[in-house]
């Protein structure tokens, strides 16, 4: 059981409880646009969002864990002075009666065991966040 990150939007393929919003999805992206499909396990995910929301406070739900898993992985393979940004685009709040509540037992692949989460910049659409971004990317290259 697998998500898919790309190009900053997740492709939930939560094949438990979700089959009617995986088929709503698909049918959404244009998949010949994509340029990659990052698989991302859909246990993992979830203990990610768990994570997410235990050490930062982020309410988010399961498409964000599969994101920021996608993304770590770019990081990985893009390699350690690469920049990497994602999106989270959904909350917790449609999941808090699924998955996301429940115990997720760990398994061998698992990414988020070896992820420490230190903080999390919020960006907003305005100038000042241009700004912000142009700076931050200045300090990494």
């Amino acid at each position: 059981m697998t998500g898919s990150v790309n190009a900053g939007m997740a492709l939930p393929i939560l094949r438990r409880t979700y089959e009617r919003e995986t088929i709503a999805l698909i049918v959404i992206v244009h998949m010949e646009a994509l340029d990659e499909i990052v698989p991302v396990d859909d246990g993992d995910s979830i203990r990610m969002a768990q994570a997410l929301a235990r050490q930062l406070g982020l309410g988010v739900g399961i498409s964000s864990g599969v994101n920021f898993l996608g993304a770590v992985q770019k990081q990985v393979e893009l390699g350690p002075d690469s920049v990497v940004v994602t999106l989270f685009p959904d909350s917790n709040k449609k999941c808090l009666s699924r998955d996301l509540l429940h115990e997720e037992p760990e398994k061998e692949n698992h990414m988020e065991p070896d992820i420490q989460l230190q903080r999390f910049t919020s960006i907003y659409r305005s100038r000042e966040a241009r700004v912000e971004l142009a700076r931050m990317a200045g300090a990494a290259g």
